[in-house]
């Protein structure tokens, strides 16, 4: 087969992983991660075929052993030659929950002497000069952010949130910091998290790209509450989350997906941390 041009890169991949490739080879081959050719399948009504840990008859309790002994979801995914989905999917079955990039920060510099500790230190302060601060800053911001709680009348939506959730008796905590972000809402218990969106400019907000997948894969659930004129945060959402934390407890296989609702409660996308974007969906008119 010839490499393939920037317009036919979804036949390619189709005909090569038929011809008996794997989703990472043909990525390689490409130049895309291999959830690209996860999803480039499965919108073709196409099953992946088993992998990696399961392929290789792996067992499920040497990845939990390794992983709880502080290798990471990366290495262990180079190392059995697997996805990282494939790797995480495994650890949530098993109920492990998995570690943020700070806690994963922490194991790494627990292995390493104090020399070895000073020298990272050095490098990285000498490599980030006029930089943007480092991921330990970012993340201490964010738990003086959480230990502050939210700025009193900020948001309206989320006060109304926090009164209806309060009715139900629904334990939560305001502005959880998730690594480096803060989350409005958290049920610790069902590892699910609450973004309320207060405008259309959330659509179009960049750092959702990046802050999504961060907390997806650290094993969180996301549900956005769009809170606009046309569709108002209301009892709906309210009924929608209590329902929803309810089901995620008894169901981890929840964990990693994202959802946005209506201000009503109804739903209008669903996803996960291996999708390619991450479509927030404001309701129109027409939706009413």
């Amino acid at each position: 087969m010839t490499r393939p041009t920037s317009t036919d890169k979804a036949d390619y991949a189709l005909r090569a992983y038929a011809a008996g490739k794997t989703m990472r080879q043909v990525a390689a081959e490409i130049g895309v991660d291999p959830s690209t050719i996860g999803n480039i399948l499965r919108r073709n009504g196409i099953k992946p075929r088993m992998s990696g840990p399961a392929r290789a008859n792996v067992d499920s309790a040497e990845i939990v052993r390794r992983y709880q002994a502080g290798e990471s979801v990366k290495a262990l995914s180079e190392s059995l030659d697997a996805s990282r989905p494939a790797i995480q999917r495994r650890l949530i079955k098993a109920g492990i929950p998995i570690r943020g990039a700070s806690e994963a920060t922490r194991l790494v510099a627990a292995t390493m002497t104090p020399d070895q500790r000073r020298a990272q230190a050095a490098a990285a302060q000498a490599a980030l000069r006029g930089r943007p601060a480092p991921l330990s800053q970012l993340h201490a911001q964010a738990l003086a952010r959480q230990r502050n709680g939210p700025i009193r009348g900020k948001s309206p939506g989320e006060d109304r949130l926090a009164v209806m959730l309060d009715s139900h008796g629904v334990n939560y905590v305001r502005e959880l910091a998730i690594g480096k972000y803060n989350v409005d809402f958290a049920f610790t218990a069902a590892a699910v998290a609450v973004e309320v969106l207060g405008g259309n400019w959330h659509s179009t907000k960049r750092t959702h790209a990046t802050r999504t997948p961060h907390i997806l894969n650290a094993g969180w659930t996301i549900i956005f509450v769009w809170d606009i004129k046309v569709c108002p945060l209301g009892p709906g959402a309210g009924k929608y989350l209590v329902n929803f934390i309810q089901f995620a407890r008894r169901n981890p296989a929840t964990r990693r997906e994202y959802r946005v609702i209506r201000g009503d409660g109804q739903l209008l996308a669903v996803g996960n941390a291996d999708d390619d974007d991450f479509s927030l969906i404001p309701p129109s008119h027409r939706d009413l």
